[in-house]
C-alpha cells in the first residue's frame, strides 16, 4: 500500500476591480482567494479508474472553458504544435503562460511549456471548482485513488487555483476581462514572495525550478474566471 503525503498551502489574496483600476486588499469573508498544494510521485502509477468528469457548472451561469486538446506540449505564444496543425491552446492559455514564465524569468529559471494533458486535468480541476467550491477537491481524490500519475504528472506535481468562488470581473469586455482576471491571479500568487509556510505556497509552487510543464483550466462562469494550473516535470 503506497501513501501519498500533500502538503497543502493557503495564501490570502484579494484583487478588486474598480472604476480606476485595481485595489488590493485583505482577505475577507466574500473576497478572493488562492490555494496552492504538492506531492511528489511515490512510484509506479496504480489505479485502473480515472475519476468521474465533474457535473458542470453552478445554477445561473453559462460555463466556457481552455483545456487541453489532446497529447503534447507547446511553448508560449506558438501558433501551432510540433507537427504543424493548429494549436490545441487558445490565447488566453498562452497569456496564464506567458505571465508564468515573465515571473520564473525574473529569477532566470527555465520557462515552462503547455501541456495538453496537464490541461485537461487542470479544466477539470476548474469545473469542480465552479461546482463545490472546495479548493483541490479534484486534485486530491485523484491523488487519492492513484489516477493522478495517468493524467499528465511525472515525478512530482504542484497545483495553483484562484479564488474558489471565481475571480471577480475586472473588465466589461469578456476578452479583456479574461486577460485581467489571468494576470491579477499570476501577481498575486506572485505577491506572496519566497518562504516557509502558507503565506508564499502559490509563489513556490509557481517559481519551483524543477517543474517544465504546466496545464492550464481556465473557465468563465458568468464574468467570474475560474483557475488551475497543475505542475510537473
Amino acid at each position: 500500500m503506497r501513501t501519498w503525503r500533500i502538503s497543502a498551502t493557503l495564501a490570502l489574496a484579494s484583487l478588486i476591480a474598480c472604476s480606476t483600476g485595481l485595489d488590493e486588499r485583505p482577505l475577507s469573508s466574500d473576497s478572493a482567494n488562492a490555494d496552492g498544494v504538492s506531492m511528489t510521485e511515490p512510484g509506479p502509477t496504480a489505479g485502473p479508474n480515472e475519476p468521474p468528469p465533474p457535473s458542470g457548472a453552478p445554477d445561473g451561469g453559462s460555463p466556457s472553458g481552455s483545456g487541453g486538446g489532446g497529447g503534447g506540449s507547446e511553448d508560449a505564444g506558438a501558433g501551432s504544435n510540433d507537427a504543424g496543425a493548429p494549436s490545441p491552446f487558445d490565447q488566453f492559455q498562452r497569456k496564464n503562460l506567458d505571465e508564468i514564465n515573465a515571473y520564473r524569468a525574473t529569477k532566470n529559471l527555465a520557462p515552462l511549456v503547455l501541456d495538453a494533458q496537464l490541461s485537461d486535468f487542470a479544466l477539470d480541476g476548474s469545473k469542480q471548482l465552479s461546482v463545490d467550491h472546495i479548493a483541490h477537491a479534484h486534485f486530491k481524490a485523484a491523488s487519492d485513488n492513484g489516477t493522478i500519475w495517468q493524467r499528465g504528472f511525472k515525478g512530482s506535481a504542484g497545483e495553483n487555483q484562484g479564488d474558489v468562488n471565481g475571480w471577480p470581473q475586472l473588465a466589461q469586455d469578456p476578452t479583456q476581462n479574461q486577460m485581467l482576471q489571468i494576470a491579477a491571479i499570476q501577481k498575486a500568487m506572485f505577491d506572496e514572495g519566497p518562504g516557509q509556510g502558507p503565506a508564499h505556497g502559490h509563489y513556490m509552487t509557481m517559481m519551483e525550478p524543477k517543474y517544465k510543464r504546466v496545464g492550464v483550466g481556465l473557465l468563465m462562469v458568468g464574468p467570474r474566471l475560474y483557475l488551475t494550473n497543475d505542475y510537473s516535470e
